[in-house]
């Protein structure tokens, strides 16, 4: 494993073997509805990350849209699966039905060990009543760092 040692030259390779980041942007193939009141994958939204170190954290920014179909005001909350497990990064409450309605979040993850995985958006609703939507006209954008714990 590379380290950075005085009097050695930090380069851009050098740094990128000791931490990493990985940005995806996708647009789901098709409308998908959200009803369940626990996490459920988003067809079609997945991508791969590799992890280099078992001590380090992740950073995870999360940029996307989604829109309430029928009853509105619910929470919408959107999560990355990683190793199996659901990290939620995002909530946003939907009033407006149609309404193609921005949701942003952060997490900070903790204890995921080195290595490759693949990374599943997934989303949930607070109340089981509601439908939560995303199509061709909602955009996710994920931005995972790898940064010292």
């Amino acid at each position: 494993m590379a380290t950075i040692q005085p009097g050695r030259k930090v380069t851009a390779a050098l740094l990128r073997s000791i931490s990493a980041e990985t940005v995806y942007r996708g647009t789901p193939p098709g409308t998908q509805d959200i009803t369940a009141t626990t996490f459920a994958t988003l067809t079609g939204l997945s991508f791969t990350l590799t992890k280099i170190r078992s001590d380090t954290k992740l950073i995870v920014d999360l940029t996307a849209t989604a829109y309430v179909s029928g009853t509105s005001g619910h929470l919408a909350i959107i999560a990355v699966r990683i190793a199996a497990a659901d990290y939620p990064v995002a909530e946003m409450i939907l009033n407006t039905a149609s309404a193609h309605t921005p949701i942003t979040g952060h997490a900070e993850i903790t204890g995921v060990a080195a290595g490759t995985y693949t990374v599943s958006l997934r989303a949930r609703n607070d109340v089981g009543s509601r439908t939560t939507r995303v199509d061709a006209g909602d955009r996710f954008t994920v931005n995972i760092r790898e940064t010292w714990a």
